[in-house]
């Protein structure tokens, strides 16, 4: 379900999926690298991340479990 709605150009609620990718989360946010660079400037040890946002690719780079 959730490719088919990115592939239309619809949004997801992060807040209730839990099976979404960082690779979707790329397309329907193409700045995201940029946040991810920020965040990674204010926070480098990665204190302030969770399991899942590690699992989308957002964690700090050198903390991620995998790739952004």
């Amino acid at each position: 379900w959730d490719r088919q709605l990115v592939t239309h150009g619809g949004s997801l609620n992060l807040a209730k999926t839990t099976h979404s990718t960082g690779e979707m989360l790329h397309k329907l946010f193409p700045h995201l690298r940029n946040w991810i660079n920020i965040k990674h400037d204010i926070d480098p040890s990665g204190r302030w991340q969770s399991e899942f946002s590690a699992n989308l690719g957002l964690a700090t780079p050198h903390t991620a479990h995998c790739a952004a």
